[in-house]
């Protein structure tokens, strides 16, 4: 008894401080969306609100294995269930278990979207036409498709006949450097330039619909210049042709390539349309490995897959983490996405822009 009087009097003496008792912290979600669509936030949490993470991995008739991660609610039975949301990365490899590295798969980068091929996709040969030997370096860059090419004298793609496309050829010998890019348009008509060397001036062959306007990087506006009245200080010669439909096109050559001694046979990097024809294929995909795909409450179905993206779009994986193993025992990786897209309905027209990052998982096989 006199101990407790002791403390009392302690208390009254010092004054005792309340001790306020911290609530109980809430655990961080693991797999969750910070997402815009359209105007309105979408913010799905596994373990909250009936919503759940499920992962899987799905492998078609060719052996092409797509990782698959869905947020959807707990207690709808159906794989495509209203208010759930479905990420896919696919695998351009085919699937082969002795060799098959999940690392090589799925790993920080941007990929590209996938989309169904329409009536009219075309399957198109482009092959280079420039003098090119066996040390020339060569690269493809699509800008619509975000697929990029090395050292292929040809590049096969598939392309929309109701879209135009600007498509890039670089080639390289040695230190000399030469760019062509041309914009395609397989229904209305394309436009390509080309520099030639042609003694001490620089001509310019061109394709596409008269009159034609030219732009040198020397600040000329003619088809032809001459090397006798330009600056000697300039690394490189380019120009930029625009015909009477406003199709654009450039051609560039690397200034000390006029030096050498074949100068009148070389031109500048250029490539022709070797083979185009109507898409027959078992792949409905065209280039590209990602997919998103939203469900609303009333179950209509809006997906990144149904047209082809706007050139800005963008779905990059930020990092990849072990996990633990799903309920049926498949091992799983821990993504974080950002990504910015438009989600189809049943037309162009109906279309609404996604952006955001998503933390979720996909399985993948042993």
């Amino acid at each position: 008894m006199k101990y407790r009087i002791l403390v009392l009097i302690l208390c009254v003496v010092a004054g005792c401080k309340k001790v306020e008792i911290p609530e109980p912290k809430e655990e961080k979600p693991v797999f969750f969306s910070d997402l815009k669509l359209g105007d309105r936030s979408l913010n799905l949490v596994a373990g909250q609100e009936n919503i759940q993470l499920e992962t899987r991995f799905a492998k078609d008739e060719k052996g092409i294995i797509t990782f698959i991660g869905v947020f959807r609610p707990k207690d709808c039975p159906s794989l495509r269930c209203p208010q759930s949301m479905r990420f896919a990365i696919r695998d351009f490899q085919l699937f082969n278990p002795n060799a098959f590295r999940v690392e090589n798969a799925l790993k920080p980068a941007q990929y590209g979207y996938s989309w169904f091929h329409h009536r009219d996709s075309v399957n198109v040969v482009f092959e280079v036409d420039s003098i090119i030997n066996n040390g020339t370096k060569i690269e493809w860059n699509f800008d619509q498709n975000r697929v990029h090419l090395d050292n292929r004298r040809l590049a096969e793609v598939v392309l929309s006949r109701s879209r135009s496309y600007k498509i890039e050829l670089k080639t390289k010998l040695g230190n000399f450097t030469s760019r062509q890019v041309q914009t395609i348009n397989l229904q209305e008509g394309s436009c390509r330039a080309v520099i030639r060397v042609d003694g001490k001036k620089l001509a310019v062959r061109t394709s596409g619909k008269e009159p034609f306007k030219f732009h040198w990087n020397t600040g000329e506006t003619t088809r032809v210049i001459s090397l006798d009245r330009t600056s000697t200080d300039l690394s490189n010669f380019a120009v930029t042709v625009t015909d009477v439909r406003q199709c654009e096109s450039i051609s560039e050559i690397d200034a000390r390539i006029i030096m050498a001694s074949n100068a009148d046979r070389i031109t500048a990097a250029n490539f022709n349309v070797k083979k185009s024809e109507h898409l027959r294929t078992n792949d409905p995909l065209q280039f590209g490995q990602a997919a998103v795909e939203y469900i609303n409450a009333a179950g209509d179905s809006f997906s990144s897959q149904r047209f082809s993206q706007p050139v800005e779009s963008e779905f990059k994986v930020l990092s990849v983490s072990d996990f633990t193993d799903n309920e049926q025992g498949q091992r799983t990786k821990k993504i974080e996405l950002q990504l910015s897209c438009l989600l189809y309905g049943n037309s162009v027209d109906q279309a609404i822009q996604l952006s955001g990052k998503v933390t979720m998982a996909v399985a993948y096989p042993d």
